[in-house]
C-alpha cells in the first residue's frame, strides 16, 4: 500500500534516527550512548629535542617542531688554555638567539659571557687575554670575565676579520661602508683605537680590501686586496698612507706575519690551462726572498699560522683522498720548516668540511679546537684523536597531553635555561607559560586542566602547579633539603605520583593534588623513577635500576608495600614508561645492549614486546594523547 507523503517522511525520520543509533551505538530505549574510542597519538622526542606524534595504528612519525642549538666558532686564548664559542639555538631554520660563552680546553668552567639580542661573530681575544672583541652590526668589545660589551663603532659597518695589534691598543678590521651589504661590491679596511673608538679609513677603492693581519711592532697591516677571485697582497701603515704591492702575481690570500717579523706567509693559487695548483710561499716584508715551501698541491690550501719560534708554519689542506664517490673533503692540519729540504708533516685529521664548521689553533699548547656536527672538540697535537667538550643538548623535551588532546605542553630551551611551552596539536601557536630564569622541566597536564611542572628556581628541585595559561605557579613540596620530579597526575586529577629523592635514595610518592597526604610507595635501595599510571588509576609503572640495569615495573597504588613486579626482564635499559589510554600498552625508552636506541611497545600486563620504533634517540619521553570521547548522547525513546 502507498503511504501518505507524511507517513514516509516521518518514516524517512526514523530511519535516520535509527542509522544515527546504530553508528553513535545509542541504545533504542533511550539510554546513554556507549563511548566510542578514537585514534590515539603517541607523542616522542627525538636526538635533537624535536617533538614527533606518531598514529597509534601504523606509528607513522609526524614533525611537530624543528629546532635545533649549535655550538659553532671556537676561539682560544693567547695561552690556549681556554677558549670563547658562539651557541645558536634556531626555530625553523631562521636563527633566533646566539651567545658566547667561555669555557677552558679540559671542558670545566662554563661560562655565558652575553646576554642579549645581538647575533655575535668574529670572536678575537686581545693579546694579554683579558678582553675579547666580536662583531654584531658594529664592533665590540667586552671583559673576558663578563660584562657589558662596549661598542667602538657605529653605522653597520658589518666588521669582519678583526685583529688585534700586538699592544692591544688597536684593532684592525674589513668592512662593507655602504648600506645593504649583499649588493656591495668593496670592502674597506679601518683601524680603530680600543679603548676610546677612534676610527680611521685605511682604504677606499672598489675591491676588497681584507684579512688584516698585524707586523709584531705594530707599524703595518698585510692585507688582501683586489677582486673576490683574483686578490693581491698589499702593505699599509697602521696609522693611514699609501698602500704598497707586495705580491701582485697570480691570486695570494691568507696573510700571516712571522712572530720575528722576518716573513709573510701566503697561500698562492695559479692557474695553468684547466689545471689550478695551490702553494705556500714565504716573502720577506720588503718583496725581496720568496720561498716557495709547498709546491703544486692539487687541492686547496688555507690559513697559514706560524709556530712561536718562526721556524715552520702549519696550514690547513682540504683533500678528498678517493675523489667524491668518498663523501666530502677532509681538513688535514699539516706542518713544513723554512730549510728547503723540509717534509711536511702530518699533524691531525679535523673531519670533513660539512661536519667541521670552524676551528682555532693554539701552537703555545699544541691544541686544535673544532666545531663539529654542532658539538665543540679538541686535539693534541700531533695525532691527537678528538674529545667531546660540549654535546647536543636537547632543544626541547617532555611532551605533555592536555585532557582534550588539543595542545601539547613541553619543555624549551628557548634562553638557554628551560621554561614550560605550550602547543597545539599540529605544533603551531608556539607560547611560553614559564618564563623564570631557572629551569622548568616535565610537565604534566591534568584532568582538572591543571599543570604540574618540575623547576630549580627556588636553588632546589621542587614540584609546582600553575593554570593551563601559566596563572598562579606555587610551589606545591616546599622541601628546601629533598629533592622531588617525575610527577604524573592521577587520571581523575585528584592525585600526583613522583619521584623523591630522600636520604639520597630516589622512591616513587604519591600525594594530593594540593600537597597533602604524602605516601611513600616504595622503598628499595635502588632509584625508582618516572612514574605513569594505568587509565583506570589502580596501578602505576615506573623505572628502576634494582635489577642491575633499568626495567620497567609495575605496583598496585592500594596495594601492601613490595607488590611491585619487573614487566621487562631485559638485558637492554628500559625507561620513561607511558601507559597508554587502552591500559594494555606502555611504552618506554630502550637501550639496545649494542648501542641502539629506540621506542619501545611492551604488554602491560605480562611485558612480551610487541613493537618497536627505530632510533628515536636516548630519552624518546613517550607520551600519549588522551581518548578523545564523544559526548553522551540521549534520543527519546522509540515506540512502535
Amino acid at each position: 500500500m502507498k503511504l501518505p507523503a507524511r507517513s514516509r517522511s516521518l518514516s524517512l525520520f526514523l530511519a535516520a534516527c535509527l542509522a544515527l543509533v546504530a553508528v553513535l551505538g545509542l541504545a533504542a530505549d533511550g539510554r546513554a550512548a556507549t563511548n566510542i574510542k578514537l585514534p590515539s597519538n603517541l607523542a616522542y622526542v627525538d636526538f635533537m629535542g624535536n617533538i614527533y606524534t606518531t598514529r597509534d595504528a601504523d606509528y607513522d612519525a609526524n614533525k611537530l617542531t624543528n629546532d635545533f642549538k649549535r655550538d659553532d666558532y671556537p676561539v682560544l686564548s693567547p695561552d690556549g688554555s681556554q677558549f670563547v664559542f658562539a651557541r645558536r639555538f634556531m626555530i625553523e631554520t631562521d636563527e633566533q638567539e646566539r651567545e658566547l660563552f667561555r669555557l677552558n680546553a679540559d671542558g670545566s668552567g662554563l661560562q655565558r659571557l652575553t646576554d642579549n639580542d645581538l647575533i655575535e661573530s668574529w670572536s678575537v681575544w686581545s693579546p694579554d687575554g683579558a678582553r675579547l672583541a666580536f662583531a654584531a652590526g658594529d664592533l665590540y668589545v667586552m671583559p673576558i670575565s663578563g660584562g657589558a660589551p662596549v661598542r667602538l663603532t657605529t653605522g653597520g659597518l658589518n666588521p669582519q676579520h678583526l685583529a688585534w695589534s700586538p699592544d692591544g691598543t688597536r684593532l684592525a678590521f674589513n668592512s662593507w661602508p655602504c648600506a645593504g651589504q649583499a649588493e656591495c661590491a668593496a670592502a674597506e679596511l679601518y683601524v680603530v683605537t680600543v679603548p676610546g673608538g677612534q676610527l680611521t679609513r685605511l682604504t677606499d677603492n672598489a675591491v676588497y680590501d681584507g684579512d688584516p693581519a698585524w707586523s709584531p711592532d705594530g707599524a703595518r697591516l698585510v692585507y688582501e686586496s683586489g677582486p673576490a677571485d683574483s686578490t693581491d697582497l698589499h702593505l699599509i701603515p697602521a696609522a693611514g698612507g699609501s698602500p704598497t704591492p707586495l705580491v701582485t702575481a697570480d691570486t695570494t690570500t691568507d696573510p700571516a706575519w712571522s712572530p720575528d717579523g722576518a716573513f709573510i706567509a701566503y697561500v698562492k693559487r695559479e692557474q695553468l690551462r684547466d689545471f689550478f695548483p695551490y702553494h705556500l710561499e714565504i716573502i720577506r716584508p720588503s718583496g725581496a726572498d720568496t720561498r716557495r715551501l709547498l709546491d703544486n698541491a692539487q687541492e686547496p690550501l688555507f690559513d697559514p699560522v706560524w709556530s712561536p719560534d718562526s721556524q715552520s708554519v702549519i696550514f690547513r689542506l682540504q683533500q678528498t683522498p678517493c675523489g667524491m664517490a668518498c663523501g666530502a673533503p677532509e681538513y688535514y692540519l699539516l706542518s713544513i720548516g723554512l730549510a728547503p729540504d723540509a717534509e711536511v708533516d702530518y699533524l691531525v685529521n679535523m673531519g670533513n668540511d660539512i661536519e667541521t664548521t670552524s676551528y682555532s689553533l693554539s701552537t703555545t699548547t699544541n691544541l686544535v679546537v673544532l666545531a663539529r656536527g654542532g658539538v665543540i672538540y679538541v686535539q693534541d697535537l700531533p695525532l691527537g684523536l678528538p674529545r667531546p667538550l660540549t654535546g647536543l643538548v636537547p632543544v626541547n623535551g617532555d611532551p605533555a597531553w592536555s585532557p582534550d588532546g588539543q595542545h601539547l605542553a613541553f619543555s624549551s630551551q628557548r634562553d638557554f635555561n628551560y621554561n614550560i611551552h605550550v602547543m597545539d596539536a599540529t605544533g603551531n601557536d608556539r607560547a611560553a607559560l614559564t618564563t623564570h630564569p631557572g629551569n622548568d622541566w616535565n610537565p604534566t597536564w591534568s584532568a582538572a586542566d591543571r599543570i604540574a611542572f618540575n623547576s630549580n628556581r627556588d636553588g632546589n628541585w621542587e614540584l609546582y602547579v600553575m593554570n593551563a595559561d601559566g596563572s598562579g605557579q606555587t610551589n606545591l613540596t616546599n622541601t628546601p633539603t629533598i629533592a622531588e620530579a617525575d610527577a604524573a597526575w592521577s587520571p581523575n586529577g585528584r592525585q600526583l605520583a613522583f619521584a623523591r629523592q630522600e636520604a639520597g635514595n630516589w622512591d616513587i610518592y604519591l600525594m594530593n593534588a594540593d600537597g597533602s597526604g604524602l605516601a611513600r610507595l616504595t622503598s628499595h635501595a635502588a632509584p625508582d623513577h618516572n612514574p605513569t599510571w594505568s587509565p583506570d588509576g589502580a596501578r602505576l609503572a615506573f623505572q628502576t635500576d634494582r635489577d642491575g640495569n633499568s626495567e620497567i615495573y609495575v605496583l598496585t597504588v592500594a596495594g601492601p608495600p613490595g607488590n611491585e613486579t619487573n614487566l621487562t626482564h631485559s638485558p637492554g635499559d628500559e625507561r620513561e614508561p607511558a601507559w597508554s589510554p587502552y591500559g594494555t600498552k606502555i611504552a618506554c625508552a630502550f637501550a639496545h645492549p649494542d648501542g641502539d636506541n629506540m621506542l619501545l611497545m611492551i604488554d602491560a600486563n605480562g611485558g612480551a614486546n610487541l613493537q618497536a620504533l627505530g632510533n628515536t634517540g636516548p630519552s624518546p619521553q613517550p607520551a600519549w594523547r588522551p581518548i578523545v570521547r564523544t559526548p553522551r548522547l540521549w534520543l527519546p525513546a522509540i515506540r512502535g
